[in-house]
């Protein structure tokens, strides 16, 4: 596999915008449904750090309680 394990891949975090790298073994992300697919295809979406990915389960959880 090209490129596995070098920090090379970039992304967007999810819930603070920042641009960062991963690489094959990243831990900070959550499976969702897509938001444009209205089948139940799942995306893999990616957080700089636990902190956001934590902000964005809180943010979910508020919305699912209203």
């Amino acid at each position: 596999m090209a490129g596995h394990g070098l920090y090379t891949e970039s992304f967007q975090c999810a819930q603070c915008g920042k641009i960062a790298y991963k690489n094959g073994t990243w831990g900070y992300r959550r499976r969702v449904p897509s938001p444009t697919n209205k089948k139940s295809n799942l995306v893999t979406i990616y957080f700089c750090g636990y902190g956001c990915m934590r902000a964005w389960d809180k943010e979910k959880e508020r919305a699912k309680a209203k």
